[in-house]
């Protein structure tokens, strides 16, 4: 057989090694934290794919601001802070909708771009992302472009879209870098997921194009629906199976009918009522009516029984009379007639 020992022929198939066995990956930076309300911070980092490498820029989403100048294919603003590394982001004018590409650096109060969509007091964000779901199995996606915050309040039915998360359970969503590094993109999780499940979740089996073949993924998501605490793991450093204290609520089958050990609110709700064992392993319930006690008569068995038979309880006597020391009550009368 053939094997290249030199030039473009070795060098290719190197390439094309690393491509097939990697595929684009991370090997430095890209640490992603939380900031602001569900906001990300993304440091600069280092991308393969194959023997190519890219650098990848910061980003803190949104990274806003407002023009304060008019000029053609230009975004002004004196306190932007622009860098170089933001050449090749996105830039959303939030204020008409609309998106340029960034050109050129200038100065940190001036950036060149690839259309002119900004005049002076229009708003803008500089670092956003792109998240993506399903309504068909992934047949065809939706791209929702300008995305500032990790959504805590919804998540992916691949069959159907977005759906609401139930209270108390948790949203997972997957964060991923293109190869230029100049874009990020989040796709949402696929379950309405108790928090173990949340934990073990895996990349989800299916994403758009862009997700995975073009992007390397640098982060898991996890957040409470409703909840504005991002937990955040990243794939060159956690394996993802579960290490959260469960939280018992949380768990399914709590209102399952398999649970004998438990007594469930469902079994004892009615007035005036009482749960006793039983001496067998299970419970007794006895509703104790007006003027009624309650009394065990026989092993494993307690019933309620009226005044006299409470009285004769008491006594030791199978009469109604109650010895009380060398004293003892024979009748009741109402104080009232006296």
């Amino acid at each position: 057989h053939h094997v290249d020992t030199v030039g473009i022929g070795r060098m290719g198939r190197v390439d094309m090694h690393h491509r097939e066995e990697h595929a684009v990956h991370r090997v430095d930076g890209m640490v992603s934290s939380s900031v602001g309300t569900r906001n990300l911070s993304i440091t600069a980092g280092v991308l393969y794919e194959g023997i190519s490498r890219h650098t990848t820029s910061p980003f803190t989403t949104p990274n806003s601001g407002t023009a304060d100048d008019t000029e053609a294919n230009t975004l002004h603003d004196a306190d932007g802070g622009f860098a170089t590394t933001d050449v090749g982001k996105t830039v959303h004018n939030t204020t008409d909708d609309t998106y340029a590409e960034v050109t050129a650096f200038v100065d940190s109060g001036q950036l060149t771009l690839t259309a002119d969509i900004f005049i002076s007091g229009e708003n803008y964000d500089l670092d956003s992302f792109t998240y993506w779901y399903t309504t068909d199995s992934g047949s065809t996606w939706t791209e929702v472009r300008g995305a500032t915050a990790i959504s805590n309040t919804q998540y992916n039915n691949i069959a159907s879209g977005l759906v609401n998360l139930t209270a108390n359970r948790y949203g997972v969503h997957w964060v991923y870098m293109e190869v230029d590094g100049e874009h990020f993109h989040v796709l949402y999780g696929q379950g309405n997921y108790k928090i173990n499940e949340a934990e073990e979740a895996t990349p989800p089996s299916i994403s758009p194009n862009i997700v995975n073949q073009y992007c390397a993924l640098i982060a898991k998501i996890i957040v409470q629906q409703g909840t504005d605490t991002l937990n955040i793991m990243f794939p060159w450093t956690t394996v993802f199976t579960s290490s959260f204290a469960t939280d018992h609520g949380s768990l399914g089958g709590l209102a399952d009918d398999d649970h004998l050990q438990y007594i469930k609110d469902s079994e004892f709700t009615a007035a005036d009522e009482i749960i006793v064992g039983t001496g067998s392993g299970t419970f007794g319930q006895v509703t104790l009516g007006a003027s009624e006690f309650l009394a065990k008569k026989a092993a494993g068995a307690a019933t309620n029984v009226t005044a006299a038979e409470a009285m004769a309880v008491l006594s030791g006597s199978a009469g109604a009379n109650f010895s009380m020391n060398t004293k003892k009550i024979t009748a009741l009368v109402d104080p009232t007639s006296n």
